[in-house]
């Protein structure tokens, strides 16, 4: 079995939380994450696979971030056409992958509102500066706060 067909098939038969935990290197996916790949998958109805496909690919092509913007765009284009398998979608992507860049680099420059929990952690962080961190207990804080609590 050839590389492309390995990925197919695993796009198709791992659930999508598996597949958010695999490409974030093994840690729990997060909230927003999964709230963003629900929303898409009822508004589009698009297959399990297809959507698997989609978060690979916009996580590859957006920084190892899932920009919902982004996402949706290519969802509704996916949908639109009616895509059923995670076949499909790659060669898709591949098909219409210019158009895609574009469309990203238009989305990295429009304003995305923070979550509650994003602009909290903003807000801590801009705090934790101002009170005079040096660089290295700085560095501890954002850890622990983006790591549950553990730390190097």
């Amino acid at each position: 079995m050839s590389k492309e067909e390995e990925l197919i098939k695993y796009l198709e038969e791992t659930t999508t939380w598996q597949v958010l935990k695999d490409i974030n290197f093994g840690r729990e996916p997060r909230e927003a994450d999964i709230k963003l790949i629900n929303d898409i998958q009822e508004k589009t109805g698009l297959p399990t696979g297809v959507i698997n496909a989609l978060t690979e690919y916009v996580f590859l092509t957006s920084n190892n971030k899932l920009v919902r913007p982004y996402m949706e765009k290519i969802a509704d284009h996916w949908a639109s056409v009616k895509l059923e398998d995670a076949k499909g979608a790659m060669y898709f992507a591949r098909e219409h992958g210019e158009k895609y860049r574009e469309w990203n680099r238009t989305t990295d420059t429009q304003k995305i509102e923070a979550t509650p929990v994003e602009r909290e952690r903003i807000r801590a962080i801009q705090s934790a500066i101002d009170s005079g961190l040096d660089n290295e207990k700085l560095g501890k804080f954002v850890r622990t706060m983006f790591n549950g609590g553990l730390t190097d």
